[in-house]
């Protein structure tokens, strides 16, 4: 029976500040953390442009990254689940969003993951932006003409 200590073969992952976690809360609070900063970011560029204020530096306002690592060691080949498990060894990952509505889905998928596989997770920051609608719930229709035209000149989410 393979432990905790497999190796997670980060490297792999594609995404940044990976951290290596065995219990789902802990996982699910750094997700919750990355996709907060990096909304943060882009609601913090978008008010800037709207007011007509200088932009602030450009951020790495991307997904969160949730990984899993799995070897010959830590497989099982039971097939009877029909989730909360993969089905060949490999690296496997992907980003996450809305951990504020999405919070027990995640938990659940996460334990069933480090359970039945008995290897941790790694949670990171993708590489995958977050696109503005998705971030800005206010009306743009106050937006200025003049601040239309100078739109079209700057942007104010790139990075």
């Amino acid at each position: 029976m393979a432990s905790m200590n497999a190796p997670i073969f980060s490297s792999a992952h594609p995404a940044d500040q990976l951290a290596e976690f065995s219990d789902a809360e802990s996982a699910l609070a750094r997700i919750r953390e990355i996709y907060n900063a990096s909304v943060g970011a882009v609601r913090a560029r978008f008010d800037a442009f709207a007011s007509g204020k200088p932009l602030p530096s450009a951020a790495h306002a991307c997904y969160p990254y949730l990984g899993i690592s799995v070897n010959i060691e830590t497989m099982v080949t039971d097939s009877r689940p029909s989730w909360g498990t993969v089905a060949y060894p490999g690296v496997y990952g992907t980003t996450v969003t809305r951990p504020d509505l999405l919070a027990d889905y995640y938990r659940d998928q996460i334990e069933r993951l480090m359970r039945y596989h008995r290897v941790p997770v790694v949670v990171g920051l993708s590489r995958r932006p977050i696109p503005l609608p998705f971030v800005i719930e206010a009306s743009t229709t106050d937006i200025s003409y003049t601040q239309r035209a100078n739109s079209r000149r700057r942007s104010c989410c790139r990075s």
